[in-house]
């Protein structure tokens, strides 16, 4: 293997997108679930309210981006796939392509929210609020479940990895989840000024101090995962 390839941001880029087909192709059991879920969202009051208020187009183009990143964050685990952990390099050069993969994780959601936006812009059909609100709710989504999500919610506190946040990464997972499909529900629709405070309120009170606790042992976080030994679920 050519050194440094493997940590290189072609190779992460493009395993990140593999990582797409992979998921969909072995996993399918997990889809309907998900898929379950957001029809519910759709059939319900709240979703069909938002619909009058905002139009059909708005509030489709206005949640595609919020769907991608929970969809994106659900699919990419930290930990390298098993074959990576075979190859001979050192621990260090793990640690550089998972930190990669997060940047990744963050940039792609978040650049794919910007060109749906300036599409939503173009047709007149998104707000500043909903702007803001779209793009700060991305970003903790895709931080939070690219430093956590290795797997979903089951078997979470089983993960040594996690370090300290172990007993608490399954409720983490958890609260990522539950912002996402509120944030996908607001955002599809108008959002008034008062709205908008209130929802960025909240967000700074309970998601920053979240993100916050969670970066800063994103460092043992990460150093774990690059070891396999300490990857895999306790009893594995």
């Amino acid at each position: 293997m050519e050194n440094g390839y493997m940590e290189s941001y072609r190779r992460v880029i493009r395993d990140y997108f593999q990582e797409f087909i992979r998921v969909f192709s072995m996993e399918r059991g997990r889809f309907p679930a998900l898929f379950l879920v957001l029809g519910t969202i759709f059939m319900g009051d709240i979703w069909l309210e938002r619909i009058r208020m905002g139009g059909i187009f708005g509030n489709w183009i206005n949640g595609i981006p919020i769907l991608f990143a929970l969809v994106s964050g659900a699919l990419h685990r930290v930990s390298l796939p098993f074959m990576m952990y075979l190859v001979p390099c050192s621990r260090e050069q793990r640690e550089r392509y998972i930190q990669r993969m997060l940047a990744v994780k963050v940039t792609v959601p978040m650049g794919f929210g910007l060109v749906c936006d300036g599409l939503a812009a173009w047709a007149g059909a998104i707000s500043r609020y909903v702007f803001v609100l779209q793009m700060a709710s991305i970003f903790f989504l895709s931080c939070m479940c690219g430093m956590l999500n290795e797997g979903g919610m089951v078997g979470a506190e089983k993960r040594k990895a996690y370090g300290e946040l172990q007993p608490f990464a399954a409720p983490l997972l958890a609260a990522c989840n539950l912002v996402g499909v509120a944030m996908f529900v607001i955002c599809m629709g108008s959002v008034s000024r008062v709205e908008f405070w209130i929802v960025i309120s909240a967000m700074m009170l309970f998601l920053l101090p979240m993100l916050v606790v969670v970066g800063k042992r994103w460092k043992e976080i990460r150093r774990n995962f690059a070891l396999y030994e300490t990857a895999v679920r306790t009893g594995e």
